[in-house]
């Protein structure tokens, strides 16, 4: 997840779905979509990708995943958002 104004996000509770208010799609690829999402309690805005689980495990593409996660989470460059949460439930991550 990205934050779209480029400062600085706190880490230090836990963060899921519950956290955010969906906003519109912006996005779409083989395995899920981007949409932008408001956190509730600082009104700042990211883009959330999410992706279904199974379509993953079915395409045996789960190794891809946690590489591109893997990468993310190192990434730091203004032209690239960076990650700032993960998080997952039963169908997505």
């Amino acid at each position: 997840m990205g934050n779209s104004q480029g400062k600085p996000v706190v880490f230090t509770d836990e963060v899921n779905l519950n956290h955010f208010r969906l906003l519109r799609v912006v996005g779409k690829g083989a395995f899920g979509k981007v949409r932008i999402v408001e956190r509730k309690d600082t009104g700042l805005t990211f883009a959330l990708k999410y992706i279904r689980k199974d379509e993953v495990i079915r395409s045996e593409s789960v190794r891809n995943i946690i590489r591109e996660r893997r990468m993310l989470e190192h990434l730091n460059h203004p032209f690239i958002c960076n990650l700032r949460y993960s998080f997952q439930d039963i169908e997505y991550m």
